[in-house]
């Protein structure tokens, strides 16, 4: 039912509550949805009062509130909440899904609210997230004012929730940094172990010997620069790139597999280090 239908005739709840009564807890949250949105819309029309009007929202949320204690005891009673893939967690449901408007009523209670209390909470951060969000959303619903009414403090709660998501988010945001950190320094060391392989190979000779066996000008120029000094080792890894960029590294791993495949592996691991240059556009 969408809002318009829902002003368009008085709600069951209002002419037949003893119907409402009788469904199921699936099916009772969209009448008293509609009845939420019914009465709202009377404000200002002059046949309730203001009083009349809140004391019957109070009434309803109430009624809400009672469905919601039904689903909690039964999610909890068929350990629903062992399974965070249930598709009618408010984490899972899309609001345009909420045809029986379980979410719009808060009838079903947020996943974290479930848990025995024996039971401890996930440690995950990306699982805290999901969690605390489901109550952050279920704070503002008629369900949690209800609970309000009664002494809880939801706005209490949606504020813990709010610094929980916020803590979580710069945990994982400082783990991604902490991560790549580790990430580059690993593939710093594994270019350090890269370039010192080839260095001996150019110390020993071998490098010059393969490029002039294999016919691979760039590589042998390259190895000859470093030979005899003329190329700075610093700018090594610009220099490895443009014998990439000449398809030589290919090829010489290409040459090495058979007669030598621990040094054709190393050569493509070389390879697999850096990216070739870019062709100038006046090429």
């Amino acid at each position: 039912m969408t809002r318009a239908e829902a002003l368009s005739e008085v709600p069951t709840l209002f002419t037949a509550p003893q119907i409402v009564d009788a469904l199921s807890i699936w099916n009772k949250p969209k009448h008293v949805w509609h009845a939420l949105v019914w009465i709202e819309d009377q404000r200002g029309k002059g046949e309730f009062t203001d009083e009349q009007i809140a004391e019957t929202v109070a009434k309803l949320e109430h009624y809400v509130g009672t469905v919601f204690a039904q689903f909690l005891e039964k999610l909890r009673a068929d350990e629903t909440w062992k399974d965070p893939t249930w598709p009618s967690w408010r984490a899972n449901k899309n609001k345009k899904e909420d045809e029986l408007h379980l979410h719009d009523c808060g009838v079903i209670p947020p996943r974290a609210m479930c848990f025995p209390d024996s039971e401890d909470h996930p440690d995950d951060s990306a699982e805290l997230i999901v969690l605390n969000r489901e109550i952050m959303e279920w704070c503002d619903t008629p369900a949690a004012r209800a609970y309000s009414r009664g002494g809880f403090d939801s706005k209490g709660l949606q504020e813990i929730a709010v610094r929980t998501i916020e803590s979580c988010e710069k945990e994982i945001a400082s783990a991604k940094k902490v991560e790549e950190t580790r990430r580059k320094l690993d593939v710093e060391i594994v270019k350090h172990d890269a370039n010192e392989w080839l260095f001996k190979r150019i110390n020993d000779r071998s490098a010059m010997k393969w490029a002039k066996q294999f016919n691979l000008p760039a590589f042998g120029a390259m190895c000859v620069g470093y030979a005899t000094r003329k190329l700075d080792p610093k700018k090594f890894w610009g220099e490895i790139a443009k014998v990439k960029s000449a398809g030589e590294l290919t090829a010489l791993e290409a040459c090495l597999r058979g007669a030598a495949p621990e040094h054709a592996d190393r050569v493509a691991l070389l390879a697999s280090l850096v990216a070739p240059t870019k062709p100038r556009a006046d090429a």
